[in-house]
């Protein structure tokens, strides 16, 4: 998943190779979570575009993922799975993607937020 760059023009071509497959957008502000989802049907119609615009509180996004996901972690440290080290071991891999994929876009000029 990506966010739309709204400067962007895609061509025709483009967007018939994007739209191949279903488009998922997401976007946080406003302590709103929103989630775009774009695709097609082609039938005895034509081309039919489906577009769909979900929207959720931020906070409570946020608390929930959270309990779904000490939950999840919990019963999977229960079956042996040693999740909760698991998801450390993959948080600190994820830590050191960022700082690589920051660093590459700083040395190609783009602006990176803060987080």
């Amino acid at each position: 998943m990506c966010a739309i760059d709204p400067s962007y023009n895609m061509t025709p071509e483009e967007w018939l190779y994007m739209m191949q497959k279903t488009q998922f957008y997401e976007w946080i502000g406003d302590g709103v979570f929103a989630k775009m989802t774009v695709g097609y049907d082609e039938d005895a119609r034509g081309i039919t575009y489906n577009i769909f615009l979900d929207f959720e509180d931020l906070a409570a996004k946020i608390k929930l993922d959270n309990m779904n996901k000490a939950r999840d972690l919990k019963e999977g440290d229960a079956k042996g799975w040693n999740s909760t080290q698991k998801e450390v071991e993959n948080l600190k891999e994820i830590e050191v993607d960022n700082q690589i994929l920051e660093a590459n876009a700083i040395k190609r000029g783009d602006k990176v937020l803060p987080r």
